[in-house]
């Protein structure tokens, strides 16, 4: 169960930096900082709002 809880969260993180680095351009350290969330709700909440945002900083926000 941990392993597939793992898995899922990659997942998670690969599409958020995928759309944000698409959308915006992401540094390094931000794609990291992304990387380093544990909470899915969050990274759930920024695949929402990747669409209808005009502010990197806004969805990064919503990630602490």
């Amino acid at each position: 169960m941990k392993d597939k809880f793992e898995g899922e969260l990659i997942n998670q993180h690969e599409v958020v930096i995928k759309q944000l680095d698409k959308k915006f351009g992401l540094k390094e350290e931000e794609k990291e900082f992304i990387r380093n969330v544990t909470d899915r709700k969050k990274l759930d909440r920024v695949i929402e709002e990747i669409l209808f945002s005009e502010s990197k900083e806004k969805l990064l926000s919503c990630l602490k």
